[in-house]
């Protein structure tokens, strides 16, 4: 009985631990980005030893990575409009509007990073599917209503939308106006629609 109860004191302390690191992360993340971000930082933040962060993540990139995955969904919701060219657009108006952020560029960055830790590459493949897994809904919503073609690609399509943005974001380094929404979301309706056998 004794065990159980040390073991159950152990485990609410590392899941309070967690807690505090990730949240630590993230604060500093929307405060200044990541490329100054260190371990330092978050241990100073979090009243966590920087030993224990790296004994429990291994590096600062399964950190940065871990946190980012810990972000609500709620961030980038899925738009259900009735119409596709609406709903492409608010998808892409809510892109540009995230990537302005701190935060959102920040989350971009991290999930372009070169990395040669296979975990970690795999943890940054893992996100990219699920958010362009969630946006593709939109498509096949349109397919469901017959807007566009059934052979339709979801997942193409939800990449032609959003990569012009991350390109203007994380490359040439450009501010995200509205128009740039609206113009890639015209695009990518017309491409798709002029698509139909």
């Amino acid at each position: 009985m004794a065990e159980s109860n040390v073991r159950r004191r152990v485990n609410g302390r590392s899941a309070r631990v967690r807690q505090s690191v990730i949240e630590s992360t993230l604060e500093l993340i929307r405060e200044g980005g990541i490329d100054q971000l260190t371990v330092a930082q978050v241990a100073s933040r979090s009243g966590v030893h920087e030993t224990s962060i790296y004994r429990r993540w291994g590096s600062r990139e399964k950190l940065l990575v871990e946190a980012i995955l810990d972000l609500s969904e709620s961030d980038l919701p899925v738009p259900d409009s009735g119409s596709f060219r609406e709903d492409l657009t608010i998808l892409a108006t809510e892109l540009c509007r995230y990537l302005s952020t701190p935060l959102g560029l920040a989350v971009a960055q991290l999930l372009s990073w070169p990395v040669k830790d296979p975990a970690v590459a795999e943890m940054q493949g893992g996100v990219w599917r699920e958010r362009t897994a969630a946006a593709a809904v939109v498509v096949k919503r349109a397919i469901d209503r017959g807007e566009i073609p059934e052979n339709t690609d979801p997942g193409l399509v939800i990449e032609l939308l959003v990569a012009p943005i991350h390109w203007r974001a994380l490359v040439l380094k450009e501010e995200l106006g509205p128009d740039l929404a609206v113009t890639l979301a015209k695009v990518v309706f017309d491409g798709v629609r002029c698509s139909r056998p």
